[in-house]
C-alpha cells in the first residue's frame, strides 16, 4: 500500500472518530455508532502498515456495537459483531471469533444467521480438534482436513 493511500486511510478513520463524539455530544447515539464503525472500516484498510490500527479497529467496533445495542439497532450489532470476528479471524484469536459469529447469528436473526452459525461451528471444531491434527501424520487424512478448515478461515 502507497504512502498516501495509508494516510488517507488513518486521516479517514480520525475524521469518522471526530464525528462519532460531536455525535455523541449531541445525543445522537446512532450517529455516533455509524460514525464510529466507519472509523473502523478505515482503520482495517491500515492494519498492515501501522502499528495501533488493529487495537483502533477493536475500540471503535466494540464502542458502536455498544450503542447500536443500547439504541436497539440490533442489524446494525450484529454488523459490528461480524466485523470483530473477522478481526479476530484475521488476528487468529479463533474463541473470540466463534463467540462473535455466534452473537452475530443472534442479533441477525434469520438473516444471515445461518452462515455465521456455520462460521462458529468450524472455528469450534478447529479449536477443539487443533492439537490432535497437529500431531498426526501429515498424510493422515484428518490433518489434511484441518489444514482445509484453518486455511479456509486464516
Amino acid at each position: 500500500m502507497n504512502h498516501d493511500l495509508m494516510r488517507t486511510g488513518r486521516e479517514a478513520a480520525l475524521a469518522f472518530g471526530e464525528q462519532a463524539a460531536c455525535d455523541l455530544k449531541l445525543g445522537a447515539e446512532l450517529g455516533a455508532a455509524s460514525a464510529l464503525l466507519n472509523s473502523a472500516k478505515c482503520y482495517t484498510w491500515i492494519h498492515d502498515q501501522e502499528e495501533g490500527a488493529v487495537p483502533a479497529t477493536e475500540l471503535a467496533l466494540q464502542k458502536a456495537l455498544a450503542l447500536f445495542v443500547k439504541r436497539d439497532d440490533l442489524q446494525m450489532a450484529a454488523v459490528c459483531c461480524h466485523e470483530l470476528a473477522e478481526l479476530y479471524v484475521e488476528q487468529k484469536e479463533l474463541q473470540k471469533a466463534a463467540d462473535f459469529f455466534e452473537q452475530a447469528a443472534v442479533y441477525y436473526g434469520n438473516r444471515c444467521s445461518r452462515w455465521c452459525k456455520f462460521e462458529a461451528n468450524r472455528l469450534r471444531l478447529v479449536l477443539d480438534n487443533e492439537e490432535a491434527y497437529r500431531q498426526s501424520d501429515p498424510t493422515d487424512w484428518r490433518s489434511q482436513l484441518y489444514e482445509v478448515f484453518a486455511t479456509g478461515i486464516m
